[in-house]
């Protein structure tokens, strides 16, 4: 699996491979700073009509998605994400993820632990 969900828990039943690369994309694109991101999240990870609240903002459509990380590295040097992720389902459609995150931020500090929710 990828380095951004090496240390990931999974749910006791398997989770398709092409999940767990779809998801580890999803986050290697979150931590990567390249001004194309919103493109590719648009592109690759949401439908047309997908809808997602990235950084207390929420987009979507498209086009709104392809926006969504203009300004996602303006306070910010680095971001890790730590995975847990649970399903209820044998075919993994029903996804629930904890994820943990650390930032470097442009002033100097490091803070790490803010815990957020992703359902899938």
């Amino acid at each position: 699996m990828g380095s951004n969900t090496k240390d990931t828990v999974w749910p006791d039943h398997p989770v398709p491979d092409s999940v767990k690369k779809l998801i580890d994309r999803f986050f290697s694109l979150l931590d990567t700073q390249d001004s194309n991101v919103g493109n590719i999240l648009a592109d690759e990870i949401f439908a047309s009509d997908g809808r997602g609240q990235l950084g207390g903002h929420v987009f979507a459509g498209t086009e709104e998605i392809c926006k969504s990380r203009d300004n996602a590295w303006a306070t910010l040097n680095a971001r890790k994400h730590v995975l847990r992720v649970y399903s209820s389902k044998a075919d993994a459609s029903d996804l629930l993820f904890i994820a943990i995150v650390a930032m470097d931020l442009k002033n100097g500090e490091h803070v790490e632990g803010i815990e957020y929710i992703i359902l899938i």
